[in-house]
């Protein structure tokens, strides 16, 4: 007996049931044979880049491979990696301030991970030559007004001293686009002097002559100092043409100027001491020494030397000098008058010149120490009223005043010797 065909079935199951199984089980059993071989194609360099001569990692080395845009920069261990690429020959460069450059080919085969150690070492790498112009005030100022600066600086005017030049014959010798001449043929005498173009031609005797400022101040009438003042005391003149004088110094100086710098008076800069003058005794700059002021050593030398100079001082003054009881109301005497006026001035300047000899031994650092007599007169200062404040508690028997009038012997005395250690000073 033939039995009909059954379509869309195997067996009892349905055919789509059977595709689905077999798509699932081919899922399960991994990629095709095909996706494994493209898998397998792409290809990884990776390395690092040493110094040749110390085998120290080269951070910041640029690596390339020529013809792609691919690039890496080394990291601190000298590491860099290129992966996914594509089987072939590759040509790796290598690029480093400090190193220049190098090349190597490299090729690569399907599915390979290369793994490079790379070697280079350092080249001598020829830059291009850089002009270095270095402009004074003067010649930014020259390139600016778009004219030229005729100066003359000290060694000319050294020099021309030493000819015996007057200043008009300085001008003469030394800036041609001047004309210089004497008004009345005797030397000292008025002197004319003008820039060359201020005539336009035409002489009609007047003497169009520049103005003249000296150290920034204006002279009415300057026709006399071109033969009295001494080149010995400019530093630097100048002579500035009208283009340039009108813009600068206004309307007066229409026919150019001359601008003289005087030299300042005393020592230069450099020769000066630690000291700044005034009036004999000065304020100390502290600025320009290299150790500070050791305050607390001070003040402790200030404190022995005044205690002692008060234990010596005070007895030299009780063999004369007695206090007579309240009811008396003063101080007397026990010696003749010079005596007195020897322990007393004694009592006074030993407590004083132990203070400030203390705070000067103290004080003193490897270029400095204090004046001796500044801190002598700053103890004394306070001295005097501790005396008095001691001497007056022992008539009226006032006890917080002689305290205090202690207090200020002991301690007030050497501070003040300490304090005019520190500001008046001299070189070592």
């Amino acid at each position: 007996m033939k039995l009909p065909p059954h379509r869309g079935r195997i067996g009892l199951v349905p055919i789509r049931f059977v595709r689905a199984a077999l798509l699932v089980l081919a899922a399960a059993a991994g990629p095709l044979p095909s996706m494994e071989v493209g898998a397998q194609a792409t290809a990884s360099i990776s390395g690092r880049i040493l110094d040749r001569d110390t085998d120290r990692p080269l951070p910041g080395a640029l690596v390339s491979l020529l013809g792609t845009d691919l690039q890496s920069v080394t990291t601190e261990s000298g590491l860099f990696s290129f992966p996914g690429l594509s089987p072939g020959s590759y040509v790796l460069e290598i690029s480093h301030l400090a190193y220049g450059h190098h090349t190597e080919l490299i090729h690569v085969e399907p599915g390979a991970v290369l793994s490079l150690q790379v070697g280079i070492s350092q080249e001598a790498i020829e830059l291009e030559p850089l002009l270095v112009e270095v402009y004074s005030a003067r010649d930014l100022r020259a390139r600016a007004s778009g004219v030229r600066i005729t100066e003359v600086a000290r060694p000319q005017l050294e020099q021309a001293a030493m000819s015996g030049m007057s200043l008009g014959d300085a001008l003469r010798a030394f800036i041609p686009s001047v004309r210089v001449r004497e008004s009345s043929g005797i030397a000292g005498g008025p002197t004319c002097v003008e820039f060359r173009g201020a005539r336009f031609g035409i002489y009609d005797g007047l003497c169009r002559s520049p103005a003249v400022l000296m150290d920034g101040l204006p002279l009415v009438d300057a026709t006399y100092l071109y033969g009295t003042l001494p080149l010995e005391h400019i530093e630097r003149l100048e002579m500035v043409p009208p283009a340039e004088a009108g813009a600068r110094f206004g309307t007066g100086a229409l026919w150019g100027a001359l601008v003289i710098e005087t030299r300042r008076p005393g020592p230069s800069r450099d020769e000066r001491d630690l000291r700044t003058l005034a009036g004999g005794i000065g304020a100390f700059d502290w600025s320009q020494e290299p150790s500070p002021h050791n305050w607390r050593r001070a003040y402790f030398y200030s404190f022995v030397g005044n205690a002692l100079g008060l234990a010596a001082g005070v007895a030299l003054a009780e063999r004369c000098i007695e206090v007579v009881p309240p009811g008396y109301d003063r101080v007397g005497t026990r010696c003749p008058a010079w005596s007195t006026m020897v322990t007393a001035g004694g009592g006074l300047a030993l407590p004083a010149v132990g203070g400030s000899l203390g705070s000067r031994l103290g004080g003193q650092t490897d270029t400095s120490h204090g004046d001796l007599m500044p801190a002598a007169i700053a103890g004394a200062m306070a001295l005097i009223p501790a005396y008095a404040m001691v001497i007056s508690s022992r008539r009226s028997e006032w006890l917080v005043t002689g305290t205090i009038g202690k207090v200020i012997l002991a301690f007030g005395a050497p501070a003040a010797a300490t304090f005019a250690d520190h500001l008046f000073r001299g070189p070592r």
